[in-house]
């Protein structure tokens, strides 16, 4: 699988039409009563948003606790919001699982 730099392959667009937030470049901490910094970051770049396009593994027939995680952190951000979900794995039915519970 190629991986797509969509800095390389879509050079117009830039931060503010286009923002890429990579759990594996910028983690959250899991979940809990204190928000960190990154946390709020998250949040300040969600809330001026239109639209998300979560691409998400599945793992054991679901998706990663990070995930969920960052789902859980900006509850409020995500509200009235498009949303498309893209998945995938090594099985038959490639990540279906994983969207249909989120």
């Amino acid at each position: 699988m190629d991986w797509i730099n969509v800095n390389e392959k879509l050079p117009e667009l830039n931060e503010e039409y286009l923002v890429v937030w990579d759990l594996k470049d910028k983690p959250l901490p899991l979940f809990d009563d204190k928000p960190t910094q990154e946390v709020e970051d998250f949040r300040e770049k969600l809330i001026w948003a239109d639209g998300f396009i979560i691409i998400t593994p599945e793992y054991n027939h679901g998706y990663p606790a990070s995930l969920k995680s960052a789902l859980d952190w900006a509850y409020d951000e995500w509200d009235k919001k498009a949303i498309a979900f893209i998945s995938y794995s090594n099985g038959r039915i490639a990540g279906a699982r994983a969207v249909e519970q989120l």
